[in-house]
């Protein structure tokens, strides 16, 4: 019983060593690699090398055995997360239910719908409040396809939403179509993409920015 109590001690000990060994060792490699980036004045950057110890580090974090306390928690956020998907369900349901057949009047009722002013989508799309005016009021019945994927991503909307509104126009995507293809995979991230960032993409594949 006693060499158990002792194997059990060793054993502990070994492993509180090594673990300040290790955390040695990381000390001494960060130092390291701040001297080497500095000796090479930025043109070559090691931090590289310490991303083999976050990767470590994560991964046994991420296999720690969870506390009921914290699945209890995280079954909570679940349970709300979900009734806020419902009432974005919902939401949307009624809209589509409401959704217009022109172009313009699809636009005036998205609008209303995320309360959003002709100066504000006129920020968040780049285009001019002047052309926005002229869709809404039926001035423009057949706008650019580019146009209106600028007005898709200013609203942010989600990808039916989108696609909805598009062909309200009378447009349909051609996905054979390269530059097309590029505009439904950006329907697809408009409600988290900024124009910005979608031009940037366009341009990066050889296309005008909306």
């Amino acid at each position: 019983m006693e060499l158990g109590k002792v194997s059990l001690s060793y054993s502990n000990n070994s492993r509180f060593y090594m673990g300040k060994i290790i955390e040695f060792f990381k000390r001494l490699l960060k130092r390291l690699v701040e001297e080497l980036n500095e000796s090479h004045h930025g043109y070559l950057n090691f931090n590289f090398v310490l991303k083999v110890f976050d990767k470590e580090d994560k991964k046994k974090s991420s296999t720690r055995v969870k506390n009921s306390e914290e699945v209890e928690a995280e079954e909570k956020e679940f349970d709300v997360q979900i009734l806020d998907f419902n009432k974005h369900v919902d939401d949307l349901v009624k809209l589509l239910e409401i959704f217009p057949n022109t172009v313009g009047e699809a636009l005036k009722i998205l609008m209303e719908w995320l309360k959003m002013s002709g100066k504000e989508l006129s920020d968040e799309s780049l285009l001019s409040k002047k052309s926005i005016s002229e869709i809404r009021t039926g001035k423009v019945k057949k706008p650019r396809i580019e146009t209106l994927i600028a007005l898709c991503v200013g609203m942010n909307l989600p990808p039916l939403v989108s696609r909805r509104f598009i062909e309200t126009a009378g447009i349909k995507l051609n996905p054979s179509d390269r530059q097309q293809l590029v505009y439904e995979i950006i329907l697809d991230g408009c409600s988290s993409l900024s124009i910005y960032q979608c031009n940037k993409i366009l341009r990066k594949n050889g296309f005008a920015p909306l």
